[in-house]
């Protein structure tokens, strides 16, 4: 049984994307009122998760997806919600050195914690604009203002700092 806590964020979660307030969902209108072909390119999330996230608010944008995700547990889940989609249980800082198609969208939603010797996204870089078309949009959701810093450990609020230059690494100016 879930917390109540947690039963009200996933509440206000679908209130939020019900209503279009999502910040994924937000970017995906803005790039389909700026891109009038938007609907020919295709996309990479490489951290899709169970596909509840962005990649299903993305679909209704982009029919060309493929979608990434290290949890064997997603499999069935995006290949239901996404049936037309290759779907790839695979390390994506691993994968990213071995695929050779390139995208017009990247998405990379990531946890914002020290998983598997990563943290956040900040191991894709460089290698992730390798995989990029020339006419393309990456797209990183990060955190850059941090609320509770009890979340973090030292060790990653240190590759935060050294990843984004600052000495100041709960609050980082966009």
């Amino acid at each position: 049984m879930e917390s109540k806590f947690t039963y009200l964020r996933r509440k206000i979660f679908f209130i939020r994307r019900k209503f279009g307030l999502l910040p994924y969902q937000k970017i995906f209108r803005r790039l389909d009122r700026d891109i009038p072909d938007l609907y020919t390119w295709n996309a990479l999330d490489i951290f899709a998760g169970d596909g509840e996230q962005s990649s299903l608010d993305m679909k209704k944008y982009i029919n060309d997806i493929e979608l990434w995700e290290n949890n064997p547990k997603c499999e069935l889940s995006l290949k239901n919600k996404f049936p037309n989609s290759i779907v790839k249980i695979v390390d994506s800082y691993s994968e990213i050195d071995k695929v050779k198609k390139k995208f017009n969208i990247v998405l990379v939603d990531n946890w914002p914690r020290i998983l598997s010797d990563h943290c956040e996204h900040f191991d894709l870089f460089p290698k992730i604009l390798k995989i990029m078309k020339n006419r393309g949009v990456l797209i990183i959701l990060t955190m850059p203002k941090i609320n509770n810093k009890k979340l973090f450990s030292k060790e990653h609020l240190q590759l935060r700092s050294f990843f984004y230059s600052t000495d100041n690494s709960i609050d980082i100016p966009m």
